[in-house]
């Protein structure tokens, strides 16, 4: 989980955004999900339905998500945890063969 937070309080609207990238293993195969309660308050979290999710059966995977505000500022706290789930698809889970997760 990670804590997105809101610091731009201007009137000019600037919508949250998170991305994340995953590399597996040579072999192996995870896939990410990423959840976000995109309207909900700054501490609620998502755990059932992710908003995105990237299952490519080969290559990386990423994901990318947008909420809050658009053109003009919402007035409100878009501060949101955002829940990143790898889940293991296919292939050989060797020791020392690890995924790579970078979340921007």
């Amino acid at each position: 989980m990670v804590t997105m937070s809101e610091t731009d309080l201007g009137t000019i609207g600037v919508p949250m955004k998170v991305g994340a990238s995953l590399t597996s293993p040579p072999g192996t195969n995870f896939d990410l999900y990423l959840y976000v309660e995109d309207t909900g308050l700054p501490s609620a979290r998502a755990c059932t339905t992710p908003v995105v999710s990237s299952t490519n059966a080969s290559g990386p995977d990423s994901v990318t998500h947008s909420w809050g505000e658009a053109t003009l500022a919402n007035g409100t706290d878009d501060t949101r945890i955002v829940s990143l789930e790898v889940r293991y698809v296919s292939g050989t889970c060797a020791p020392g063969a690890t995924w790579t997760l970078i979340v921007k």
